[in-house]
């Protein structure tokens, strides 16, 4: 596997931004055996892609030094996308970044541009964990000429919650971050374009076609529930998924070999 770490101008955000980029290529052992020209890299192969974004207060470093997603993606032989998202949600908001058009619409065009990867829709994935599993889900679903598979990992999608998702500091207790999605009017959320739910509805009520959802959480993950409501709501919409849960928490101990799992998810289904 080839690693590349980019640093660029993003039009969407207004400004340099930095990806990291796995790249299915043979390595020392291919090379030793005399098979290295016969790997897919050298016949121009474009992989499957997979959009894998992080978490809240992290960078797309946190993915590859927390997860085994090197690995991974070489057994599955698909590319790797890690991009940076700060604490945005991956949303547009009204003054600021706007990660969603980034890496929604002006990213995966950058990466078709610039990599051997895949412009099909059916090989084109997104995933993140937490934060960025709101993300994957929301723009998944929002997104699904795009994205043709999901990975959601603990992420926070029942944003009737959102006022009561909090962490101490120094100030003391304070929402986190939602502000610079609706300011301190929560009760706005709901219902809203921000609302994972609200595009669930909306793709369940169309002809358009449906991603396919991977949902994965600990049992233990304070997160837990917004799961669990996530499985009820796409059930009662008519929409499939695939669901995965095991005892675990917030945290990479959970969240890596749930990533093993659903990457093998990604294979056996295509």
């Amino acid at each position: 596997m080839a690693l590349l770490t980019c640093t660029y101008y993003s039009e969407s955000l207004l400004g340099m931004t930095k990806i990291h980029v796995y790249i299915p290529t043979p390595g020392g052992k291919e090379w030793a055996l005399g098979t290295a020209k016969d790997h897919p890299f050298f016949a121009g192969k474009k992989f499957p892609v997979l959009y894998l974004l992080h978490g809240m207060g992290e960078d797309a470093s946190t993915i590859l030094r927390k997860t085994r997603i090197e690995s991974y993606a070489k057994d599955a032989q698909i590319a790797v996308v890690m991009p940076e998202g700060e604490n945005s949600f991956y949303t547009d908001p009204a003054y600021g970044r706007r990660y969603e058009s980034y890496i929604a619409k002006e990213l995966p065009l950058f990466i078709q541009d610039s990599f051997p990867v895949s412009d099909k829709r059916e090989e084109t994935y997104i995933g993140g964990f937490s934060m960025g599993g709101f993300g994957a889900l929301r723009l998944g679903l929002k997104y699904a000429e795009t994205f043709a598979k999901i990975l959601a990992f603990s992420g926070p999608y029942d944003v009737t919650e959102f006022p009561l998702h909090v962490f101490e500091g120094e100030e003391g207790t304070r929402a986190m971050h939602w502000e610079a999605l609706a300011g301190e009017d929560f009760s706005a959320i709901p219902g809203s374009d921000l609302d994972p739910y609200v595009h669930a509805n909306a793709l369940a009520y169309s002809e358009r076609v449906r991603p396919e959802i991977f949902l994965s959480c600990g049992t233990e993950d304070p997160l837990y529930p917004a799961h669990v409501k996530t499985q009820e709501v796409l059930s009662s919409l008519g929409i499939a998924y695939t669901a995965q849960e095991a005892a675990g928490g917030h945290d990479y101990d959970y969240w890596d070999p749930a990533l093993l799992s659903a990457v093998s998810w990604l294979t056996e289904v295509q």
